[in-house]
């Protein structure tokens, strides 16, 4: 799909009509900054997205995680967002886990990435508090 294809998916996101779309699987869509940042800011407006997975768009790069982290305190619907192999720095997951410390994710919100333990961070441990069961 690409950044155009990413763009047009943003857009279909914001929609009203698309609200009802719970979980969206883009693995390996060949996504850049462009794109993942199109994506994370629909999302902060998008208030039924639960599972969203990137992985394998390696060209997203360290501005998509800011943008992703940037989002997680406007939604609070996100459960689960894959960002396996999206080129992600040790400074890009350190955003990420600035954002899972402000996330008001309904449940919580698990992150899957290098740079975490297991490939994966949540917002309640970000917080302090034990893993939910």
């Amino acid at each position: 799909l690409g950044d155009a294809g990413a763009e047009a998916v943003a857009a279909a996101l914001g929609n009203t009509r698309m609200r009802r779309l719970e979980a969206l699987d883009l693995w390996g869509n060949g996504f850049g900054p462009t794109g993942g940042i199109a994506i994370a800011t629909a999302l902060r407006t998008n208030r039924m997205l639960r599972t969203l997975e990137l992985r394998d768009n390696e060209k997203m790069g360290d501005e998509v995680a800011r943008a992703f982290a940037e989002t997680m305190p406007k939604n609070a619907a996100l459960g689960t967002l894959d960002l396996v192999s999206t080129g992600i720095s040790p400074a890009g997951t350190a955003a990420l886990l600035a954002g899972l410390k402000v996330s008001t994710a309904g449940f919580y919100l698990i992150v899957f990435a290098e740079g975490f333990p297991h490939l994966q961070a949540t917002s309640w441990e970000q917080k302090g508090r034990p893993n939910a069961p």
